[in-house]
């Protein structure tokens, strides 16, 4: 299975130890959706936008570590797009995350390469709610 990561789950290091059997396979785009935070990381329909992700190939073992990590399915439902699996926050609302979260997905946009002025923008409008 391919697992689109947004969040936390962009940070390799930390993925090795959630999911050991986890490949990361490249990064991708997500049309028409944008990225927030909520004190944690989730995506939202925007049309015009567009969210930079990883993607990983998954076993069965690692989606099972994955729900209990992502709150499934009260915090995060999963839902498939294009490119594979998403977790998607079940709340509304904005908020600013903690530090140390925020430092995680920021070396998880290091690891993938991906282009950090998006990160920026979803902190920036958190703290602008």
């Amino acid at each position: 299975m391919i697992y689109i990561a947004y969040g936390a789950n962009l940070n390799k290091s930390n993925m090795r130890h959630r999911c050991p059997k986890a490949v990361s396979i490249g990064s991708s785009k997500i049309k028409n959706y944008k990225l927030i935070f909520n004190n944690v990381a989730s995506i939202v329909k925007s049309p015009g936008s567009h969210v930079e992700v990883g993607l990983w190939k998954i076993t069965n073992i690692c989606e099972k570590s994955l729900d209990r990590f992502e709150g499934y399915p009260s915090l995060y439902r999963k839902e498939n797009l294009e490119q594979g699996m998403v977790y998607i926050m079940n709340h509304d609302g904005m908020a600013v995350p903690n530090e140390s979260y925020f430092d995680t997905i920021a070396q998880g946009y290091r690891d993938f390469e991906l282009d950090r002025s998006y990160l920026d923008k979803a902190l920036m409008e958190a703290y602008d709610y």
